[in-house]
């Protein structure tokens, strides 16, 4: 929506009534506010490309920079659009407003990921959530799009951002509905494996429920995976929760055949996942000051990539543990360790740990988290 415009009366409302009526009130108040016909970034683009051919690079061009700014278009878009008009507006033009430029967009890349993230929705991010700030680990934003009959609230989270457990009551209906606008997100169920939200995706969630964060091992795989793909590679996540895995036999049958003869889910995750990554990277639990089971039995029953070509380089190890220090992790990552050491063109490439950690969720509120989200980013 555009803003209503008062600059006119402010500055010539005296002097030039009526220029100031037509800036304020036809120019802002009609023009610019015909979204339906043009939207408003597309404006802001019009504008600053029409202002930097003149070049009019003053008070009012660093003003509709900012408006640009703010109506979604990014520091890499402006870059783009500046140097595309330089060809035909001139090259002394360009400069002029790059200077300007650059201090408009000098906050960085922060905000640019809002500004994305905007433009996907079509409803408002809103305000920072602060009201509700106590049930959520990060940053989250509200925007209330309907207060009568249902509530309707636009949520949006951070990089990062969590909401902790929670569960809605009521002695008749009740519950929530999910709807997933844009960007992804996690969705979980007490006792349930953790769900992937895409754009367009649904959650009906009963009253009485417990959800939301998810494993304190797996909200370290989800951050790791998120870096990994702002780095732009490609992930899949895969839980060992509930699936079909059983133990070796140790018959060796695999290293002549290149398979192992037990038709599992292990099977298929060491075959047609393990490898063809180029990274893996296993999150576990710590157990007794080693990894979980299902994680030391999937090792066991890749015994088949010994002797094939495997694609993975590098290994990371993701781990959250009640207790702290450094030899509660060193212990878990001696054992992957002993594993990695059979395939000479892999390496342990780092280590993740949230140690102090007992409640779902915990580890939210660590240091770890961002650690696993740079060691993403880093890939």
């Amino acid at each position: 929506m555009a803003v209503k415009q008062t600059a006119g009366r402010e500055s010539l409302g005296q002097f030039a009534p009526e220029f100031a009526r037509l800036n304020d009130d036809v120019l802002f108040g009609e023009v610019w506010s015909r979204e339906e016909a043009l939207g408003l970034r597309d404006r802001s683009l019009v504008t600053v490309v029409a202002l930097m051919a003149q070049g009019l690079v003053d008070e009012s061009f660093r003003y509709h920079l900012t408006t640009a700014k703010h109506n979604g278009i990014t520091r890499g878009e402006i870059a783009e659009i500046l140097t595309h008009a330089a060809f035909y507006a001139g090259w002394p033009k360009a400069w002029a407003a790059f200077r300007m430029a650059k201090d408009v967009w000098a906050d960085g890349e922060g905000g640019d990921g809002k500004a994305r993230h905007q433009r996907e929705m079509v409803f408002p991010i809103g305000a920072p959530n602060d009201a509700y700030a106590q049930y959520f680990v990060g940053q989250s934003y509200l925007a209330p799009l309907s207060t009568s009959q249902v509530g309707v609230y636009n949520v949006t989270f951070e990089p990062g951002c969590r909401n902790n457990w929670h569960i809605h009551h009521a002695k008749s209906g009740g519950g929530q509905v999910l709807l997933c606008l844009a960007g992804r997100g996690w969705y979980q169920e007490e006792g349930k494996a953790a769900r992937e939200l895409r754009p367009g995706d649904v959650v009906n969630i009963p009253a009485g429920v417990k959800h939301w964060p998810g494993s304190n091992s797996e909200l370290l795989a989800r951050q790791f995976a998120q870096g990994a793909q702002e780095a732009g590679h490609t992930v899949e996540m895969i839980s060992l929760a509930g699936r079909d895995i059983r133990f070796c036999k140790g018959c060796l049958a695999c290293q002549t055949t290149g398979r192992c003869v037990i038709r599992d889910d292990a099977d298929t995750i060491v075959q047609e996942k393990m490898l063809h990554a180029d990274v893996l990277a296993f999150a576990t639990p710590i157990y007794y000051y080693g990894m979980s089971g299902q994680m030391k039995t999937l090792l066991d029953r890749a015994n088949p990539l010994y002797s094939a070509d495997y694609a993975f380089r590098q290994v990371w190890l993701l781990a959250c543990a009640a207790e702290e220090g450094d030899e509660v992790w060193q212990r878990a990552a001696a054992g992957l360790g002993g594993w990695i050491e059979c395939f000479p063109k892999a390496r342990l490439a780092g280590v993740i740990f949230g140690g102090g950690v007992t409640g779902p969720g915990e580890v939210q509120s660590g240091a770890a988290m961002r650690q696993a989200l740079d060691a993403g980013r880093s890939l």
